[in-house]
């Protein structure tokens, strides 16, 4: 850390020469300064605390803020993920992939990330491209770190991704019994285009699926 020298006031020279015998012709500045600092244990500001405070408060949310970005992250996904994807996603749903289903993913080469929080898969997403048009198979957040922002964050990143590479629009199906989804979906600016019936497993019979879209440049 850097220091700031107290004021030239508080140094008692004089005091300080007589006590330690030292010559002022022969010695530095700096050096009067350090013996003051460790012999008579004066209080030294550390530079950072002289800031303005909108200053310090702004520093801190940087370091917050690169801390965040450094413990969470996006990585490709292969096989060596499919067990822990097959157990992530039998906690969250009842009716989900299945160990098959990953694998089936992987092969065809779909694109497959996972979300990274301080060094835990957490979430991820599986999506099909048919030219300028973005089919989301999969998205899906670990049950127990569910409603923290990090489907909003996934969300957002899968967008990014898009919009970098020119795609048109993007499109998914949802349960109807899924509002947390159907809700972060429709705060991105997706919208219910259709319906297909009995597309999910269900319980009691089937379950509808509600066909979302939105366009990646949405503004």
């Amino acid at each position: 850390d850097v220091l700031f020298c107290p004021e030239i006031s508080k140094f008692d020279f004089s005091g300080l020469q007589k006590h330690f015998k030292f010559q002022c012709e022969i010695n530095s500045l700096s050096s009067w300064a350090i013996m003051y600092k460790f012999f008579l244990n004066t209080e030294w500001d550390n530079a950072k605390n002289t800031l303005p405070s909108y200053v310090r408060e702004k520093v801190a949310q940087t370091i917050i803020e690169r801390e965040y970005e450094s413990s969470i992250y996006l990585r490709n996904l292969n096989s060596e993920d499919i067990p822990l994807l097959n157990s992530i996603e039998n906690d969250a749903y009842d009716f989900g992939w299945s160990e098959k289903n990953f694998t089936d993913a992987l092969k065809a080469g779909y694109v497959a990330m996972g979300l990274i929080n301080n060094s835990i898969l957490v979430g991820y997403f599986f999506w099909q491209k048919a030219v300028d048009e973005c089919h989301l198979l999969n998205f899906t957040i670990a049950k127990d770190r569910q409603n923290r922002g990090l489907g909003k964050y996934l969300l957002e990143k899968l967008l990014e991704v898009l919009k970098k590479n020119s795609f048109n629009s993007i499109f998914l199906e949802v349960r109807p019994s899924n509002k947390k989804a159907i809700g972060l979906y429709s705060r991105f600016g997706f919208s219910i285009i259709g319906r297909r019936r009995a597309y999910y497993p269900a319980k009691h019979n089937r379950e509808d699926a509600l066909v979302m879209k939105r366009l990646v440049n949405l503004k």
